[in-house]
């Protein structure tokens, strides 16, 4: 007669790292992973070592696991035997959750505990100033870099000088209202890896600084967008130069002002001539002017340009005149590679507007209507009643077909 091993008394069933790797793997994409990897890390030693990397790597900080992430990572004293070496492990590290919770010092010093493999850093509101800079300069793994919250005072000098000395830096967002510099920069010839970059509630102050420091060596910006400029004319002036000085490898376009009513806009007409390998473009109903997509009698070849987002730029904007919107036969046209035009329905709900746009698609022969996942044709009449009736949602995508 064969007897039964009691259960206690079995040996416990090993599995390899390679498969504990794969459920860590599994259970880091639900929601709470932090606490499931948490618990996971207190079952044995070999669970330990698998899952305590992945809690480390990407930590969602907020209210009291931000005193929790700082006292493993920054203790106040180095107690004899305790584990150290996580901040080596933390590759995304994003405050932009905390207000009051940390201060200028303590975020330098966790930027400074974690600088070995930190790759991605999203500063916080209120507790990110310039003595976090050297901190971040000795992070050379950082590719991503994210200031827009900062609410301190930053000069866009400090800023450049930062990027230089980053050279794996692919990604940048600028402080908000940032101010520009007052000494003259002259950026290194040496090789960047930058490719977006965000500009957010910039003045006149800094888009005139950037021209000056960028106008001889440009970087090799692929993605660009200039959010929340206020007016008047000047500062969307000197925006547009910017986009003429970073135009040569530029693809994804972004652009967004803020005007009052009665302020009168100088078009951007000459934008896609400059612009030679854009291929995303959103820009303000009130910088397309009649000859914004008109086809420059110098063209070899076709615009890459493939879609375009129409935004307004005032309070209770009309949707553009139909003539400005009009872009050149989608069937062997300068515009051939265009796939979508999206136009917000924040223009209001005037029936007149709608009926420009569907005076506008009834010019083309194959012109088609794209919205609630089914195509129209754009010259039936009983469109008019469908779009009334998707006029809540974000925009009207017009698609060449």
């Amino acid at each position: 007669m064969v007897k039964v091993q009691p259960r206690n008394l079995r040996e416990p069933v090993y599995l390899p790292n390679e498969l504990l790797k794969q459920i860590i793997l599994y259970v880091a994409i639900s929601e709470q992973y932090q606490e499931t990897l948490y618990s996971a890390c207190l079952v044995s030693r070999q669970w330990y070592s698998v899952a305590i990397g992945k809690l480390y790597d990407s930590p969602y900080l907020y209210g009291s696991k931000f005193f929790s992430f700082v006292n493993s990572i920054a203790p106040p004293t180095v107690r004899p035997g305790r584990p150290g070496g996580l901040g080596g492990l933390v590759r995304t590290l994003d405050l932009s959750q905390l207000i009051h919770q940390s201060t200028r010092s303590l975020t330098a010093k966790l930027i400074g505990r974690t600088k070995s493999h930190l790759e991605s850093f999203t500063a916080p509101q209120t507790s990110f100033a310039v003595n976090a800079f050297p901190a971040l300069t000795k992070c050379s793994n950082l590719r991503k870099l994210d200031l827009s919250l900062a609410s301190g005072v930053i000069s866009a000098y400090d800023c450049l000088h930062l990027m230089d000395k980053l050279p794996e830096l692919e990604e940048f967002s600028f402080p908000k209202e940032c101010v520009g510099g007052r000494r003259p920069y002259d950026r290194p010839k040496q090789a960047s890896k930058l490719k977006t970059l965000r500009l957010r509630q910039m003045g006149l102050e800094t888009f005139a600084f950037l021209q000056r420091a960028w106008s001889q060596n440009p970087p090799p910006i692929v993605n660009l967008s200039l959010t929340d400029i206020h007016g008047p004319q000047l500062p969307i002036r000197h925006a547009r130069d910017l986009v003429d000085i970073l135009s040569t490898r530029l693809c994804d376009l972004t652009v967004s002002i803020r005007i009052q009513t009665d302020d009168v806009m100088i078009a951007w007409d000459s934008l896609l001539r400059t612009c030679q390998r854009l291929e995303r473009l959103t820009i303000p109903a009130s910088l397309i002017g009649p000859r914004f997509f008109s086809c420059p009698p110098d063209a070899l070849s076709e615009h890459p340009l493939e879609v375009i987002s129409v935004t307004p730029s005032r309070p209770s904007e009309c949707l553009p005149r139909a003539t400005h919107l009009r872009i050149d036969a989608p069937y062997g046209g300068y515009f051939n590679n265009v796939k979508a035009v999206r136009l917000s329905v924040a223009f209001g709900h005037s029936l007149a507007a709608l009926k420009s746009l569907l005076r506008l698609r009834a010019e083309f022969r194959f012109g088609l209507i794209e919205y609630k996942g089914k195509l129209r044709n754009a010259g039936s009449t009983s469109n008019l009643e469908d779009l009334k009736q998707a006029e809540q949602r974000d925009a009207i995508q017009v698609c060449f077909v």
